[in-house]
C-alpha cells in the first residue's frame, strides 16, 4: 500500500473539505458546467496531458451537461493546473483561466488552501455563466457527478473514483 505523502493529506482538512464542496455546489447552480476537485500525489511530467487523463479517467467529459472543468491539484509539486473541455476552452478566454488560477494559488501560498479553491471556483462559475447558464427544472437538479474533492495518490486510483 502507498502512503499519502503528507502535502497532500495535509491539502484540505474535513473543514476545507466541505467548504469546496459547497462551494461546487454553489458553482454548478449558477453556471451548467460540472466541476471536480481532485487532489493528486504522484505527477508525470507534463501536467495538461496529466489533465486530461485524470479528467477522461473521472467521467468529466461523459456528464450529459457536457461542459466540464477539472481543478487538478498537485501539493507535493505546488502545482494547480485548471482543465476544461472543448466548450468551456471555446468560450473562456486564457485571461479567465488565468485569474482563476492565480486567485488559487495566491491563497495557497498563504496556506488557506480551500479559500483558493473557492474563489477559483467563484471566478470559473461566474464567467462560464454568460455562457451556460443554469439549467432550470429537473435537469437543474441532477447532479451527475460527486461535488466532494477526490483525494488520489495515483492516476490508476482515479478510475475507482469514477461514478
Amino acid at each position: 500500500m502507498v502512503k499519502t505523502h503528507p502535502k497532500v493529506h495535509a491539502f484540505l482538512d474535513e473543514v476545507g473539505r466541505a467548504q469546496v464542496t459547497k462551494a461546487v455546489r454553489q458553482a454548478e447552480e449558477v453556471a451548467a458546467v460540472e466541476f471536480r476537485v481532485a487532489i493528486l500525489q504522484s505527477a508525470e511530467p507534463d501536467l495538461m496531458k496529466l489533465a486530461q487523463r485524470v479528467y477522461r479517467r473521472l467521467n468529466i467529459a461523459r456528464a450529459q451537461k457536457r461542459h466540464g472543468v477539472l481543478f487538478l491539484i498537485l501539493p507535493v509539486r505546488q502545482k494547480l493546473v485548471l482543465f476544461g473541455d472543448k466548450e468551456v476552452n471555446a468560450v473562456l478566454a486564457e485571461e479567465g483561466w488565468q485569474n482563476a488560477n492565480e486567485a488559487a494559488v495566491t491563497k495557497f501560498k498563504d496556506g488557506r488552501n480551500a479559500e483558493g479553491i473557492v474563489a477559483a471556483l467563484d471566478i470559473l462559475a461566474q464567467k462560464l455563466a454568460r455562457h451556460f447558464p443554469p439549467l432550470t427544472g429537473e435537469a437543474a437538479t441532477s447532479d451527475e457527478l460527486p461535488d466532494e474533492p477526490v483525494r488520489l495518490q495515483s492516476l490508476a486510483e482515479a478510475e475507482n473514483e469514477s461514478p
